[in-house]
């Protein structure tokens, strides 16, 4: 009896599409007899499951024998190599310089995109070959469409209204020059421009154009990593810090700091500067901070004291004063006490000897008269990092404008409507 051969079925789907010679070895095709090879050509394909199909992969087989032709091959071939090629250059190059050159260049890739591209299938695979996003190549084309060499950010402002306006760019120069903020921070800078409605920009966006203008590089100073604070307050008075510190004047003479900070507030409730570093300066300081803030309290209040552990805070004179004071005081030391520093009023005296102190000649004769402006000016005129655009004494005051939120949404609404009004020399 004979025995027939039985052929896999994607070999009788090669004879079909007539890709035999393309995809199979010549010795494996001359064992397959003609008569064979023919009716798989021609077998009639309706007797077949799925029959109705097959007008669709017949449409297809043009293209099948495009690809598997043997010049195709060859451009193929080419196209792996040049792959290899671009691959073994991105590696020399690293990835984050070459996306760097692409961004440097970044017209001339939009233009390349846009004349070699029919379709947002085929712009997505090139921008994923060239490794930018499609959002950065719309953003870079809208760049181009908008340009405006008027603004800043070279954008047209009708076109894009939620950028800065002229009068803002011009409002933020003259903040960031004045002299009279030098020894502020520029949140504070910003604080104090959005609280006189001089400016509509969030503190992220001043920080932005600040540095782009190149207003924030010769304000840079060295900071020491801060030490986590664990301890939060809801009120006002509720916790307080209390410290002292030294300064040497340029006359050789060290004086002593006394300063008695609100925690919610950072206001500065009172200070004292003195050539001693004693107990009954220590206490003057606190009496006056407890008589300003409870002096018209009908309750005793409560107040909890947090200290280092110097001997000016630590000692009978004070410990007595707290036992029979009007109010309720827990005084705690930091770092043994409780788990954290003193911190907040740590913060302080590193604005007062590094921003203020920095660029004055600091004398015995003129210490007290320093120190005064700067509580002055810390208290009433420069505005809070954590509060935003109040200084420490507004939110002392009224603890309600703590929530800064909806001024500062109001303000970037507004700014996005006068962008809108204005008109732009295209006329768009």
């Amino acid at each position: 009896m004979k025995k027939y051969k039985s052929y896999h079925s994607s070999v009788k789907i090669c004879y079909a599409l007539s890709i035999e010679n393309h995809l199979l070895p010549n010795d494996f095709l001359k064992s397959i007899k003609p008569s064979t090879a023919h009716y798989w050509k021609s077998d009639n394909p309706d007797k077949f499951v799925g029959s109705e199909f097959a007008s669709s992969i017949n449409h297809n087989i043009d293209d099948l024998q495009i690809i598997y032709d043997a010049k195709v091959q060859q451009l193929k071939k080419m196209f792996v190599t040049f792959c290899k090629v671009y691959l073994t250059i991105l590696g020399f190059i690293g990835e984050k310089d070459f996306k760097s050159i692409i961004r440097t260049n970044r017209n001339a890739i939009v233009d390349l995109i846009d004349t070699t591209c029919n379709s947002v299938s085929e712009r997505n695979w090139i921008c994923k070959f060239l490794k930018i996003t499609p959002h950065s190549y719309l953003t870079w084309k809208r760049y181009q469409d908008y340009f405006c060499e008027f603004s800043l950010l070279n954008l047209c402002f009708k076109r894009v209204p939620q950028q800065i306006s002229r009068n803002e760019i011009d409002m933020l120069q003259s903040f960031m020059t004045n002299k009279r903020f030098y020894h502020w921070s520029v949140a504070s800078i910003w604080g104090l421009a959005f609280k006189q409605d001089k400016t509509s920009m969030a503190l992220s966006t001043w920080y932005r154009y600040a540095k782009r203008l190149g207003y924030t590089s010769a304000r840079k100073a060295y900071k020491k990593k801060r030490k986590r604070i664990s301890i939060e307050a809801s009120t006002v008075n509720e916790t307080w810090h209390m410290d002292v510190t030294y300064y040497k004047t340029l006359d050789n003479i060290q004086y002593y700091i006394y300063t008695i900070v609100d925690h919610f507030s950072r206001k500065i409730l009172a200070y004292d500067v003195s050539k001693k570093l004693s107990a009954s300066i220590r206490l003057a300081s606190l009496k006056r901070a407890i008589n300003n803030e409870f002096d018209d309290c009908l309750e005793k209040p409560t107040v909890e004291l947090i200290v280092d552990g110097g001997s000016e805070n630590n000692n009978h004179t004070i410990n007595q004063f707290i036992n029979n004071s009007q109010v309720s005081i827990h005084k705690k030391v930091a770092l043994k006490d409780v788990t954290f520093s003193n911190s907040v009023i740590e913060g302080t005296y590193r604005i007062l000897k590094n921003k203020y102190f920095q660029d004055r000649p600091i004398l015995s004769s003129t210490i007290k008269r320093e120190v005064d402006f700067y509580v002055y000016d810390y208290n009433n005129v420069r505005p809070h990092y954590i509060h935003k655009i109040y200084t420490p004494c507004e939110i002392h005051n009224n603890k309600s404008l703590k929530n800064v939120k909806p001024k500062l949404k109001n303000a970037f609404q507004n700014r996005i409507n006068d962008n809108r009004k204005t008109s732009c020399v295209k006329n768009c």
